[in-house]
């Protein structure tokens, strides 16, 4: 978990090198600023959270069902969350594991926030990416399923 509250630090931190310019080794002139991983606006129809969501698996405040794109014994929803990925990163590395729930190693660039996470038999993995919306929004793909006790 400290190693991605790191990256996100890190994703969030302003660019030290100032957006200057150098030569790739094309000779062409390459650009320092790290590229976003913000995507386009949604504007997708909230509908009920799906049932099968566990209780002990908190989401900032406001989010909102889009999706529940579930087949079988796997589900999967997207939710629409005010705030930037680096805001719901934060947020579900902070919470979920309060409430027992493991996280795996993680993975954060700016605009994007992905992890694994498990309890018990239940295990899954999130994607949360800031869509470039009039206010700050992000999506956030949820993946759940259950598994062996035993399966790491």
């Amino acid at each position: 978990m400290t190693r991605l509250i790191v990256l996100l630090a890190a994703a969030a931190a302003p660019s030290c090198g100032g957006g200057g310019a150098g030569p790739s080794s094309d000779g062409a002139t390459a650009r320092s600023t790290p590229v976003s991983k913000a995507i386009p606006c949604s504007n997708a129809t909230p509908i009920v959270a799906p049932s099968w969501l566990p209780a002990d698996l908190p989401l900032p405040s406001g989010a909102q069902a889009t999706s529940d794109r579930s087949e079988g014994s796997r589900h999967e929803a997207i939710f629409a969350i005010p705030g930037t990925a680096e805001d719901v990163g934060r947020f579900l590395v902070t919470e979920w594991p309060k409430r027992g729930w493991a996280l795996g190693r993680g993975d954060a660039e700016p605009g994007e926030v992905e992890d694994s996470f498990r309890k018990g038999s239940v295990a899954g993995e999130f994607k949360v990416n800031t869509e470039t919306c009039p206010q700050p929004r992000s999506r956030l793909v949820l993946g759940i399923e259950q598994v062996s006790p035993s399966a790491t």
